[in-house]
């Protein structure tokens, strides 16, 4: 499943970075060359007063053309400010809206596509696994009444001559049964290690 909504929503921002930058750019482009016409003027008044040359109509020209630049600056900075405060692009589709489709589209659509399904096997496989250890130790339980009635049978001296038939050791219990370790490696997102050369086609 996709998120539709979020991506439509990076997308706007993309745009809205875009448009940003190209305004960056020619805020910079005009700030650039309000500076290039400011040191042409310094330069030119230097150069007139040292070497004893009238410049004024260079100079008067050049002073016209750093005011238009500077009012061009000027307005880029504003064009700029103006956009970074009302961007146009990031009004489609605002963080409330994605917050909103979200919880109540996107939630209740993934849960009916994926999320019911797998809650619905979590609470089988804890319903089956409740059923299999019930089984288990009514298993043992009737192995034990079988155990005790040959044992009545043959007497004392042959007692501990039965085996018997439950899982005693750490390894079997760990085999078959759910552990704390298992539930250590559910709670870390981990398969449990216990299954770890347990192959489906054992469990046929």
């Amino acid at each position: 499943m996709k998120f539709e909504l979020l991506d439509k929503f990076i997308a706007q921002k993309e745009k809205a970075s875009q448009a940003a930058a190209e305004l960056a750019r020619r805020e910079q482009e005009a700030y650039q060359e309000y500076l290039s016409l400011k040191t042409q003027y310094e330069q030119l008044l230097q150069k007139s007063v040292l070497e004893g040359k009238d410049a004024t109509k260079e100079l008067d020209k050049l002073s016209e053309q750093i005011e238009k630049a500077k009012k061009a600056y000027e307005r880029r900075q504003q064009e700029r400010a103006i956009f970074s405060t009302n961007n146009p692009f990031l009004k489609e589709i605002t963080s409330e809206d994605v917050v909103r489709a979200w919880n109540e589209e996107f939630i209740p659509e993934f849960r009916k596509q994926v999320f019911d399904d797998v809650l619905k096997n979590l609470l089988r496989a804890k319903y089956e696994y409740a059923k299999a250890v019930q089984a288990y130790h009514d298993a043992v339980a009737e192995f034990e009444r079988m155990r005790q009635e040959a044992r009545s049978e043959l007497g004392d001296g042959y007692y501990y001559k039965f085996r018997g038939i439950e899982l005693n050791t750490v390894d079997q219990q760990e085999r078959y049964f759910i552990t704390r370790r298992d539930l250590y490696y559910f709670d870390n997102k981990e398969f449990p290690q216990s299954l770890k050369y347990v192959k489906e086609e054992d469990l046929k």
